[in-house]
């Protein structure tokens, strides 16, 4: 879907912690079994995550704690394939 808005520049922000790509052949590296990752004071435009109204992509073997103080949440990886699904 390719869509112009002049109010969708800058309009979106990220944290991630995903498989490194790519392979020669183009394929997804198998992500590391990092077991969990704190992410503290996320922040988007100056304000906390609960006023952004985040929408989760959740890897498959992969956990999301539900983000605290409209700032804070970790994620735990024990292993497995890479790709991911959709929450909302």
């Amino acid at each position: 879907m390719s869509q112009a808005q002049a109010i969708a520049e800058r309009s979106s922000a990220e944290v991630v912690a995903e498989a490194p790509c790519c392979t020669t052949g183009g394929g997804v590296l198998p992500l590391t079994d990092f077991g969990s990752a704190s992410f503290t004071s996320v922040m988007v435009d100056g304000a906390g995550l609960c006023d952004a109204d985040p929408e989760e992509i959740i890897m498959p073997d992969a956990s999301v704690t539900p983000v605290s103080s409209c700032e804070d949440f970790g994620v735990s990886y024990g292993g497995g394939q890479a790709g991911g699904t959709r929450s909302s």
